[in-house]
């Protein structure tokens, strides 16, 4: 082929304006997805999430909140199983806060001991009910088979039931004064107790025992909902990268053919309109962020996953790791990134035109 257009064929004209075409179309989204590749890393995570997630106030320590929202980052792009999430937040869990891991293992709110007293003290009761009913009934058939001359007998075995039912109901009382003790004070110390410290709650929340279990595990642990969420993530996420990379790819090969075939004017020509398009497109997307961030990022989630899927409460682990601040770093980051190389791409484009 000839590499004056001038000169070339009707075919050749037409094959490289589709080149052309096609080369400028993956390099804008090359350039416009590069943004993604960089905020996806390890590093980014970690920096966006140790200045903009305040980390230093939340459920974990910092460190311990990076680690996890690193595995998650891991597990988000298909790189980790959700096992190794579960028990990478767990780990972190139980390091600073023990018996809440024990908690989130087992389900029970009660530390070990407090529970052998409760079985201990419920079984004690039931026997008490028992002996109780035992005696008062076998005292009934007595009465029933006694003689009248006998009467003077069955009186005084009724009285012997009543204050063997006075017995039981004074020790019935006693033990449920120990059930009610045992329950407050596990409701005050153990895990409920490193709960309240851990959140920074009122003591009255661990006195009144106003924690559940599930509350727990929202917020030191990933929920079911939570971990099917990032599972949605996985096909979104290694779809946008591997899109990223091909289309790089595609476009670095045609501007190599461009190059060869079809001179320098149209290889300018597809720096530039590659490096416009996606310009175009992030600076509608910033407009929008600056004005309604939390709309744009409804509708971004909108596109991709079910509505009620995506959305947990405040004082969830999950919203802890990546409040809305993170994103709305991520996303300027993102927008950073992409402008920059797709002005460089422009810039490169006008010189090779011109010269």
């Amino acid at each position: 082929m000839s590499r004056n257009n001038k000169n070339a064929s009707i075919p050749e004209r037409l094959i490289g304006g589709a080149v052309c075409a096609l080369t400028s179309l993956c390099l804008a989204w090359a350039l416009f997805g590069a943004g993604l590749l960089v905020c996806s890393t390890e590093e980014a995570t970690k920096a966006v999430g140790n200045s903009f997630s305040n980390w230093s106030n939340s459920t974990l320590p910092a460190e311990d909140m990076a680690a996890i929202a690193e595995e998650v980052r891991l597990y988000s792009m298909g790189q980790a199983s959700q096992d190794e999430l579960s028990s990478t937040a767990l780990e972190h869990v139980a390091k600073n806060y023990p018996e809440v891991a024990t908690v989130i293992e087992t389900g029970n709110l009660l530390t070990d001991s407090a529970r052998v007293l409760e079985a201990v003290n419920a079984q004690t009761s039931a026997s008490m009910i028992e002996e109780a009913l035992g005696t008062s009934s076998s005292t009934d058939s007595t009465n029933e088979s006694v003689d009248a001359d006998n009467s003077s007998d069955a009186d005084a075995a009724q009285e012997d039931t009543g204050a063997a039912q006075v017995d039981a109901d004074t020790t019935q009382g006693d033990a449920d004064s120990a059930s009610a003790s045992t329950t407050n004070s596990s409701s005050a110390s153990g895990p409920v107790a490193q709960v309240v410290e851990a959140l920074g709650l009122p003591s009255s929340y661990a006195s009144e025992g106003r924690i559940s279990v599930s509350q727990v595990k929202t917020w030191f642990s990933l929920t079911d909902d939570e971990l099917s969420h990032l599972s949605d993530c996985i096909p979104v996420f290694v779809t946008a990268q591997g899109s990223v990379i091909f289309c790089a790819i595609v476009a670095l090969a045609g501007l190599i053919w461009i190059g060869a075939f079809r001179g320098k004017r149209l290889f300018g020509l597809s720096l530039i309109v590659g490096g416009a398009v996606p310009v175009a497109l992030l600076l509608c997307v910033v407009v929008w962020a600056l004005a309604n961030f939390e709309g744009l990022f409804a509708a971004m989630h909108s596109l991709f996953f079910n509505a009620g899927t995506w959305t947990f409460d405040y004082d969830s682990l999950l919203i802890k790791l990546f409040p809305e601040a993170f994103w709305a770093a991520m996303a300027a980051l993102w927008a950073a990134v992409s402008l920059v190389l797709c002005a460089a791409s422009i810039a490169l484009g006008r010189f090779i035109r011109k010269h």
